[in-house]
């Protein structure tokens, strides 16, 4: 199992200020003031919650086979995160795979007007198409 801290999470959180558990808001739709308050909440509410979730996230992206190119048939974080909660067998937000990928060093891009990110991750992964199992907890 793969060891991350409370440290690295934090860190991940520091050095991107766009980053809560929705995903990324780096888009004027997230960042305009209307919504800035539920942003505002939603990061703290990941600061504060979203340990558990970047962990499970990191375990889970350190078993995916990489690419040197960013992938867009291998679906957005959002989808990507659907598959890591079956993994896990527990909910992950958009914003841990996020973070887990940028402290894995995984390069990723964002999606234009959306939270969500493209990973430079192999469609041919099992974790990414599904046909692997569940984590064996030990």
């Amino acid at each position: 199992m793969m060891k991350v801290t409370k440290a690295d999470f934090l860190g991940v959180i520091k050095a991107e200020p766009n980053l809560c558990g929705s995903g990324l808001a780096t888009t004027q739709y997230w960042r305009s003031s209307r919504r800035q308050i539920n942003f505002d909440e939603n990061r703290q509410d990941f600061i504060d919650n979203g340990f558990r979730m970047f962990k499970d996230a990191c375990e889970f992206l350190s078993g995916v086979q990489l690419r040197k190119t960013i992938n867009r048939k291998s679906g957005s974080s959002y989808g990507l995160k659907h598959k890591a909660e079956k993994w896990a067998g527990d909910y992950i937000s958009n914003g841990a795979l996020i973070a887990a990928a940028l402290h894995l060093g995984i390069q990723f891009e964002q999606i234009p007007d959306t939270q969500n990110v493209y990973l430079a991750v192999s469609s041919r992964c099992p974790l990414v198409n599904e046909t692997a199992g569940t984590r064996v907890s030990g």
